[in-house]
């Protein structure tokens, strides 16, 4: 949208500020059996222009399967030159790391206490819905997935709702730390990297 609607050129990154999504059992069925089945309509709901391009955009999803809505979400993105990305991330595109895959979902050495869950973030790079491009930050994505899978360890069933909020980026080769809580059907995740608060996930 950002591309077709919003005029940005091809090489611009898009920055992810904050998620939400809300899906009900339909949608995970019609994913899981059927998703050639699902249509989806996105609008952008607020763009703030500068100079003549947009530099942040907020765009809002419904899903549907044979016209019933089955879920919606919306993102919050800052959209970066590539230049003015390049000088912002230059250390770390000069050193770049490359970790090695770390586990198969989001969270790992997880510990489980009651209503609480410590785990340092994994690495599942084989997850191409979350690496589908080369980065050299951590996705946002991949802290939405670890509150997802906090989720289910604490509660024992998937959530409908998520939402993500991502305050500064977190680098690539450092741990992670993750801590969650349950309070009632809500499970609250942190993540953590040098004593700085790097994501915050919501799920129910």
């Amino acid at each position: 949208m950002g591309h077709r609607a919003g005029g940005l050129p091809l090489d611009w990154a898009f920055l992810l500020n904050e998620l939400t999504f809300q899906g009900s059992d339909a949608f995970g069925l019609g994913i899981a059996t059927n998703a050639a089945a699902m249509t989806a309509s996105v609008r952008i709901s607020t763009a703030r222009v500068r100079a003549g391009r947009c530099d942040e955009m907020t765009a809002f999803a419904v899903f549907e399967i044979d016209h019933d809505v089955v879920a919606e979400g919306s993102g919050s993105f800052r959209c970066v030159p590539r230049r003015t990305y390049s000088a912002l991330r230059r250390r770390q595109l000069q050193s770049p790391r490359q970790p090695r895959p770390s586990s198969s979902g989001a969270l790992a050495e997880v510990s489980v206490h009651g209503q609480d869950l410590q785990a340092r973030l994994g690495w599942p790079s084989a997850n191409r819905l979350i690496f589908d491009h080369e980065v050299d930050h951590v996705p946002g994505l991949l802290f939405a997935q670890a509150g997802i899978e906090a989720h289910e360890h604490l509660t024992g069933t998937a959530p409908h709702e998520v939402a993500l909020v991502c305050p500064r980026f977190a680098e690539i080769g450092e741990v992670v730390s993750i801590s969650a809580r349950r309070s009632g059907h809500q499970v609250s995740t942190a993540a953590d990297q040098a004593h700085e608060r790097v994501a915050q996930v919501r799920c129910a």
